[in-house]
């Protein structure tokens, strides 16, 4: 097993594991809904996509779901110059803000499309870069929506931590997206990044 494969398995593990907004059922996309995806937005969906709706065409999962594609779709009649730009969005995080994958923008190292977090504060511009593609993606949103719930932080005792950008306790364990090292031992194929959107790390 690559490390592809690897991931897109502990991907599959983790949507089990993740806390959920609703029950659901893991339904893959039909060969038609793809089709007609394509055909109303004129993007052809990235292989990584298509391997997801291979999976799922959506899943109800905190912190605010992952999209399916009549949920993209909807989204462009709100921010339609997603389109234009070649953005497919997602996730989002349950409180107003988007991550979108960037179908024009390549990674060499892996061939996959970044995907960047986009705040409610300017829906037209990626806030920061949060991995390399969409398999890392969702293990690192999964992953961090677990630790999460499993750790709550304390009102009590957390502190600000300047290099994470967050709340945080003795008990939380999360780091995604803003600890570089962290980041980069699980996804180093963002490391080879070349667009003009930042880094998490690197924003004041």
């Amino acid at each position: 097993m690559n490390s592809q494969e690897s991931t897109r398995a502990e991907v599959l593990n983790l949507l089990e594991c993740a806390p959920k907004l609703d029950d659901f059922d893991l339904v893959p996309a039909t060969s038609l809904q793809i089709r007609d995806f394509e055909l109303e937005t004129s993007i052809k969906l990235p292989t990584e996509i298509r391997e997801l709706m291979d999976l799922c065409n959506g899943a109800l999962v905190k912190p605010g779901g992952i999209c399916s594609l009549s949920e993209m779709v909807s989204a462009y009649s709100y921010f339609p110059k997603w389109m234009g730009k070649g953005w497919l969005p997602v996730a989002t995080d349950g409180c107003g803000d988007y991550y979108v994958l960037d179908t024009r923008e390549i990674i060499q190292t892996s061939s996959t499309h970044p995907i960047y977090f986009v705040d409610q504060i300017d829906y037209d511009r990626g806030n920061y870069i949060v991995a390399s593609g969409l398999w890392e993606f969702l293990r690192f949103l999964l992953e961090d929506e677990i630790l999460s719930n499993e750790n709550p932080i304390d009102p009590s005792t957390a502190e600000w931590d300047d290099s994470l950008k967050t709340w945080t306790n003795t008990n939380s364990k999360v780091y995604w997206p803003f600890n570089k090292n962290k980041v980069l031992e699980f996804d180093p194929d963002l490391a080879f990044y070349k667009g003009k959107v930042p880094f998490a790390w690197d924003l004041d």
